[in-house]
């Protein structure tokens, strides 16, 4: 027999198993008592296994799960590695942060950055300093 918290057995007499890679699995159980805060299965469970406690849908069991334990949620059981497509997601977000930090908030570029690449604010700043250095003699 194997006592779980109660959390973890599901409608149905079923259990939400976690595999070391993160992935879960459904399996039926065999009920010999609960109580609130406990369930004493038969079957369907191991010793040892890692058991969901926290409220799923039965339809996200399919997902790679991150398993915490129930007792120290600081200590992390199962760590799946990161989809690909979480991946390349991550890069690209690196990348546009790397190009945000040339320009301010709304992607518009910063004032000082304005004044230094706009010629026409060095003409500008240069026209009242312009002397006519030709002479005419009469």
């Amino acid at each position: 027999t194997v006592t779980i918290p109660r959390d973890g057995l599901r409608p149905e007499n079923e259990v939400y198993v976690v595999d070391n890679k993160g992935k879960a699995e459904i399996r039926n159980v065999t009920v010999l008592d609960t109580s609130p805060n406990r369930a004493v299965l038969r079957g369907g469970v191991e010793a040892g296994e890692l058991v969901v406690l926290s409220p799923m849908e039965r339809s996200r069991v399919e997902m790679t799960l991150k398993v915490l334990d129930a007792k120290n949620p600081d200590n992390l059981l199962v760590d799946p590695p990161k989809p690909e497509w979480l991946k390349k997601q991550e890069a690209e977000n690196a990348k546009d942060a790397e190009g945000s930090k040339k320009k301010g908030r709304w992607g518009k570029k910063k004032k000082d950055e304005e004044k230094s690449e706009d010629p026409k604010s060095d003409k500008e700043a240069s026209a009242g300093d312009d002397t006519d250095t030709t002479s005419e003699e009469n």
